[in-house]
């Protein structure tokens, strides 16, 4: 199958081929774990993602052709008084060029773990880039009812949570 895709899309460490007309299609799609979700994460991820998300990165997202607004999963792994730490997937159809792999040896449980990036800003951030079927969370599908060139943006991050 031979897709149109940018020559070259540079997202924080990895470098993207992405079709841009199918990966509209397949955001927002129904039956994905945050779609139509008005839980307190989603709620508000919807209000804050912009100020969340650090402007670079956005405008970076925005190339790739993700709804920001409405990522594929979302939820949070811990929260305190004042900040919770998300996981936020979003994905899209291409391929990735080059790039940090998705899974890096760890001596500590002597295997492979999730190659999470950080990615330096003043908030914990980190990014992981893989082949949706690399993944055990749930993908949206092609219209063809296929994942294939599906790719999966996993980020970590944490926020203020709003007063």
């Amino acid at each position: 199958m031979t897709i149109a895709r940018r020559p070259t899309i540079p997202f924080a460490q990895w470098k993207l081929a992405v079709d841009l007309k199918a990966t509209r299609k397949l955001q927002n799609q129904a039956g994905m774990p945050a779609f139509g979700c008005a839980c307190d994460v989603c709620a508000d991820w919807k209000k804050l993602y912009k100020k969340i998300i650090p402007g670079q990165m956005s405008e970076q997202l925005n190339r790739i052709g993700v709804d920001q607004q409405h990522p594929t999963d979302i939820y949070a792994f811990m929260e305190s008084e004042n900040d919770r730490a998300i996981r936020v997937l979003f994905h899209f159809i291409g391929k990735i060029l080059s790039g940090p792999g998705a899974q890096t040896f760890c001596n500590k449980v002597h295997g492979q773990i999730m190659n999470y990036v950080p990615q330096g800003y003043e908030n914990f951030f980190s990014i992981m880039v893989l082949p949706a079927n690399q993944s055990f969370e749930t993908a949206p599908r092609r219209s063809d009812g296929s994942h294939d060139q599906v790719v999966c943006i996993d980020m970590r991050l944490m926020y203020s949570l709003p007063q």
